[in-house]
């Protein structure tokens, strides 16, 4: 296993991995987990764009569900202390393999089956909780390449996100790697000064579609190349190896990936359920913001497809849709689904005859472009909570305080579980709660009216008592006690 060294421009030393990594120890001999990892992008992206509803989304591996993934093969790995597989490469390979074909399957039978109504309980409350502890999530994790402290933090090895917090605060100004901290924060300023003009001269489009992020990934490999930053001790993206080994596509389902059936199902489940709660909070937003509706039903599907379809390829892992790529997305333009199929064709490209040339680009620069779109994502919090606190929207304050809570102290799935959990119990609670009316008859009158808001109404039939539910009646809404409660009134 292996890890990034600050020090060394780059170069791989012992150690151990960072999610972003898992990829590469999944390849096989002979292969190229980045290679996997753009094949499961394009493949992904291929057949969400012929199937989804969103047209902003983008459906890639996230960095969450590949360390569920990693996760599930260090477990299978050390499950007996007493053996050592003589090739981990092929158990990884195979294990993640299996879990990308049973999450894809998972989504696409909820889908299939029309179980997208879950949806319905992610309330606005829910996902605005959700997105904002993802953001805080995704700005610690990449301030950590910025000032420069990945390798103290392979030492340390801080496991949880508050953990990560609180080894940025004790680290952040004693042991920051300086030209790192420098390049990252004024590759930040600049893209921030750069939106703020495009925002100032909107109505000039040569100005208004520039591409800041691109100019800045180019202008800052350009010099690093220039100036020798690798040499400096400033970690660089380096050589990315390319082989397609002895096949490229392989039938998920043979013997190798089959013995891990059962043993990851039920990471497969969490994955289906966190990839699918990602692509629907990044699917509403978007819908939201450029006016259109979206059918959870076919998100399903389509998620479900685009993961089966590339678990043909050893090694994927499974995509779910991102919330800050797709916010890029739209941000630069995309209106149409289109645009996946464009960036599909774009990454494979990329893959094979790009990324050469981004040998000297600093990984630092990459987390700052990242940073930029968190900050668009944190920017609709305070809009959100002043609007619940005007609104005396007690219980939904509540829901998106411990959406965030959870998701920041514990990590994203426990958030996920803990926030539909409470979700489903609220229904279930209000659903409950029948909104029955007692009916009295007008004297003198055929009509039946509610007693409360017609005290001349009478109840003037012995040993009947005439109620109307505005609501389907099931077990439920129809308990005795509660028309005991009734007549003790």
């Amino acid at each position: 296993m292996f890890t990034n060294n600050p020090t060394t421009g780059g170069s791989k030393t012992p150690g151990t991995i960072t999610p972003d990594e898992r990829t590469t120890l999944l390849g096989e001999q002979g292969g190229s987990g980045d290679l996997e990892h753009g094949g499961t992008r394009a493949k992904s992206l291929h057949v969400y764009a012929l199937l989804g509803t969103s047209r902003q989304l983008n459906v890639a591996p996230e960095a969450a569900l590949s360390l569920l993934v990693g996760q599930a093969v260090g477990d299978i790995l050390h499950s007996d202390p007493h053996a050592h597989p003589e090739h981990p490469e092929a158990v990884g390979l195979a294990v993640a393999t299996i879990i990308t074909f049973q999450a894809g399957l998972i989504s696409f039978l909820l889908g299939f089956f029309r179980l997208g109504f879950l949806d319905v309980v992610l309330s606005r409350a829910l996902l605005r909780g959700f997105v904002t502890a993802v953001a805080v999530v995704i700005m610690i994790e990449q301030l950590i390449p910025m000032f420069g402290l990945v390798g103290l933090q392979h030492v340390q090895n801080p496991q949880s996100t508050l953990d990560k917090a609180v080894f940025l605060i004790d680290n952040a100004f004693t042991h920051a790697h300086k030209l790192t901290t420098i390049i990252s924060f004024s590759t930040l300023l600049i893209l921030l000064v750069l939106r703020n003009v495009k925002v100032a001269f909107k109505k000039y489009w040569w100005i208004y579609r520039l591409p800041e992020v691109l100019i800045v990934v180019v202008v800052s490999t350009m010099m690093s190349d220039e100036f020798g930053w690798d040499d400096d001790g400033v970690d660089i993206l380096g050589a990315v190896p390319i082989n397609t080994g002895s096949a490229f596509v392989h039938f998920p389902l043979h013997k190798k990936t089959l013995r891990y059936f059962q043993r990851t199902t039920s990471t497969a489940v969490l994955i289906a359920i966190a990839g699918f709660l990602d692509s629907i909070v990044s699917a509403k937003q978007n819908a939201a913001k450029y006016g259109y509706s979206i059918s959870p039903n076919r998100e399903l599907v389509a998620l479900g497809a685009g993961n089966i379809v590339a678990s043909f390829i050893p090694g994927t892992l499974p995509a779910g849709g991102s919330i800050t790529r797709s916010r890029v997305n739209g941000d630069v333009g995309a209106r149409t689904q289109m645009a996946s199929l464009v960036t599909s064709g774009v990454v494979l490209l990329a893959i094979f005859f790009l990324l050469p040339l981004l040998f000297y680009l600093p990984k630092c620069v990459l987390a700052a472009i990242i940073c930029l779109v968190v900050f668009s994502l944190l920017a609709e919090a305070p809009h959100d909570v002043k609007f619940f606190w005007k609104m005396r929207a007690w219980v939904d304050l509540s829901l998106m305080a411990l959406t965030f809570f959870f998701t920041i102290i514990w990590n994203v799935e426990v958030g996920i579980a803990v926030s539909l959990i409470i979700s489903l119990l609220l229904v279930v609670h209000r659903s409950s709660k029948a909104r029955m009316t007692i009916l009295g008859r007008i004297p003198g009158t055929d009509r039946w009216k509610p007693i409360i808001e017609n005290p001349e109404a009478e109840e003037d039939v012995p040993g009947v008592m005439i109620i109307r539910l505005r609501e389907n009646l099931d077990f439920g809404k129809l308990r005795l006690y509660m028309i005991k409660e009734r007549l003790a009134d």
